[in-house]
Parts: C-alpha cells; structure tokens; sequence
C-alpha cells in the first residue's frame, strides 16, 4: 500500500474514531444503569452498604469467576460512585492499549488494530456498564499479541509460555469463556510449534495452558459445592435442533450485526485483503484462526451437548482474535487494489456515522425506572404510603440484592409509596 495514501486514510479514521469514543463517554455517564450492574455493585461494595465482600460471598454468583468484582471492590475505595465504577473499564482500555503497542509497535497492522478495536461495537457498548467484558476483550487482545510474540519470537519460548500462562490465569478468573479461549489458542500456538518441528515450544505452551486452567478449575468446584442449585441454573432454550438455532442466532447477531456493522467499509476491506494474507500461510495468521474456529465449534458443542450458554457476549473472546485478521489483511492490501482501497476511503465516514446506529443499544434503559416513577405520579395519588410491589428476577442467593436495589435505586425513584418488605 502507498505510505502517502495509507497516512491520509488512516489520519481520518483516527479523527473519525473520536465519535464512537465520544459517544461511549457519553453513555458511561448517562446509560441508566441495570439489574446485572445493580448485582456487580452489591456484590463489590466497599462501604457495606450491599453484600459484605467476602471470597465464599463471591462463590453464589455462579455465572461469574471471581476477578471483576474484587478489583471492582479495590476500585471502588477510591469512590462509591457508578460513574467511578464504570471508569474501570476506561482505565483497562488506556492500559489495555498502551500494553498492546508496546508489544506490538512497528508493525503496520498495529493501528489498524487499534483504530478497529475503538470503534468496535463490543467496547463501545460494554465500557458504559459495570460488568466484566471490557476487561475481558482487553485481555483476549492482549493474548492474542503474546501468541504472536511467541510465534515470532523463537529464542524466548519458555518466557513466552511463562507470560501465556500468567495472563490465562487472569483471563481464566474474568470470564469462563474466556478460559476457553485459553485453552484453545494455548492449543493451536502449541501445535503451530510442534509443526515447526519445536518440541519444547509445543510441551512448553501445553504446560502453560493447562496451569492457567487450574485456578478457575477450582473455582468452580467449590462454587458447585458451596453454591444453592439455582445459583448455576440456566434459562433453558431446549436442546439439539432448538438450542443450535439459539446459538446460531446469538452467533450471527455478534459478528455479522454488532461487529461487522461496526463498520462496514472495514470489514468489507479486510474480507478483500484477506485471501492475500492466509496465501502466506505466516504461523499467527494460521493458528488465530484455528483458535477462533475451535472456540466457535466448542461453544456450539456445549450448546447442544449440555447447557445453552451461548450468548452474545460469549464470543468477546473471539473478537480481538478477528479484528487482528482483519487489520493485518487490510495492511496487506496493494495501492493496485481498486476496490480495496476504495472501502478504505469510505471507512472514515463510516467510522463517524455508524454509532449513531446503535444508539438504541448503547443508551438502553434496561429497568425504566423513570417510567415507573412517572406512572406512579400519574396514578398514584391514593396511594400514599402504600408498599409497592415489585418483582425481581433471580434466585433465592440474590435475596439481599433484592433488598439493595429497593432501597438504592427504587426507594430514590418511587416518589410516593415504600419498596416492599422482603422476606
């Protein structure tokens, strides 16, 4: 590609990219937030306000390893506020990017990458609300730099697994898929070793990979065991035929509407450059998307074999690993490449228009407590002092969650009336 023509294109994409972190900025402080957040905060409340932080107390939410809320808890000493505690994941991502180009500076995907992480829907929309997936998209694009590190970098493999290992613990204790994602990438730069004929790189990730698995191995054994049932229950959407039609839903809505629509023109670029880049067969291209496919297939498998977790959310950890593809496919794209570099002039527009697209999703107002409370104005006025009734959805471990939305978020919002006494 012409270094003159690829400056320009990527000058504007980086002013371009200031609308999607704009508006993220602006939905961290106005989003409302929602019972999933209501729950992050109960349970990593440093004022006792909420549930006492305890290792056993983070042990009941089943769907969660335990890293989020601690470092959550540590966070919020500085300041109780929700707008502090959703600045945790502004605080991840400056971190998360600045690790990234240290790793990675001097290769000319690294800001392509970057630029097409900012303006990703999966950052956008998860770093204005108190939940664990910014951190994990960081972490999933921080391995997969290590893995390419590790490939590139032959004199160095046991630091290298040293350093895989330490970071798949971390992932592993984010997100559970993230583990799974561990595991499988671990898989395909150890067999990428094997291939290249080196023995200690293949035992050397093998080993790493399998310890980082060991914490959240244990986590989740003592949370069965400590857990009440209903605390590791899943909605469920049927099995077989009915749970791949849930799981291809889920599926195509993450990549085809949420990333691919991030934007398109990119997208549309790097499908163009692509064929180039895997011509090369160079070994991350290879085993990243062997890792991607892998993570795909086992999360179907468990779909339709055992529970129906797949959701949305559960492919972040596929997402670094794809718009890293991408990037080095749009690097690869030649000055001769007509249409490829007509999508790249197109991206910067789009870059600046497509968020308002996802407006909906981003400033979402999940609870509509406003709502009740305009109702309540409206219809209310022989009900004074009257317990309102309300209805939350969970198990009998989130009891005193129950309890902490009514008195945090309704009492505050309800303008006549009491929450209801909860048993």
């Amino acid at each position: 590609m012409n270094r003159l023509s690829d400056l320009t294109v990527l000058q504007r994409l980086t002013v371009a990219s200031a609308v999607p972190m704009l508006m993220m900025l602006v939905a961290m402080v106005m989003k409302p937030p929602w019972r999933d957040e209501f729950w992050m905060l109960y349970l990593s409340d440093p004022t006792g306000g909420g549930q006492p932080f305890s290792i056993e107390g983070l042990h009941l939410d089943g769907g969660h390893p335990p890293l989020y809320a601690t470092v959550l808890h540590l966070w919020r000493f500085v300041s109780s506020t929700e707008i502090w505690a959703r600045s945790f994941s502004l605080a991840a991502l400056i971190a998360g990017a600045l690790l990234v180009r240290h790793l990675w500076r001097g290769r000319p995907e690294l800001v392509w990458f970057l630029l097409m992480c900012a303006g990703s829907y999966w950052i956008v929309y998860f770093a204005t609300e108190m939940r664990s997936y910014v951190l994990l998209f960081v972490l999933c694009a921080i391995s997969v730099v290590v893995a390419a590190r590790a490939l590139e970098d032959k004199n160095n493999t046991v630091m290298w697994a040293s350093v895989w290992c330490s970071l798949g613990i971390t992932l592993g204790l984010t997100h559970y898929f993230g583990a799974l994602w561990v595991a499988c990438l671990g898989l395909c730069v150890g067999l990428t070793h094997l291939r290249r004929k080196s023995v200690l790189g293949f035992f050397s990730w093998g080993i790493a990979s399998a310890a980082a698995l060991v914490p959240v191995a244990l986590w989740i054994s003592a949370s069965v065991q400590i857990s009440t049932p209903d605390a590791w229950f899943v909605d469920s959407e049927g099995s077989g035929g009915s749970a791949l039609a849930g799981g291809d839903e889920q599926f195509l809505r993450g990549v085809f509407v949420k990333l691919i629509g991030s934007n398109v023109a990119l997208a549309a670029a790097a499908a163009i450059g692509v064929t180039a880049l895997l011509r090369r067969r160079e070994p991350i291209d290879v085993a990243l998307l062997a890792a991607v496919i892998l993570t795909i297939a086992l999360s179907f498998a468990l779909q339709i074999f055992w529970l129906p977790l797949v959701k949305e959310r559960s492919f972040v950890v596929i997402m670094p690993g794809l718009i890293f593809i991408g990037a080095r496919a749009i690097a690869s794209i030649g000055e001769d490449n007509l249409w490829g570099r007509r999508f790249l002039r197109a991206a910067p527009y789009l870059a600046a228009i497509t968020p308002f697209l996802f407006i909906p999703e981003y400033f979402k107002d999940r609870e509509q407590l406003g709502e009740v409370a305009a109702l309540l104005r409206s219809r209310g006025d022989g009900c004074s002092g009257a317990p309102v009734v309300a209805f939350f959805r969970g198990g009998k471990q989130q009891a005193g969650l129950h309890r902490w939305v009514s008195e945090h978020a309704m009492r505050p919002t309800v303008p006549v009336g009491a929450p209801p006494e909860l048993p």
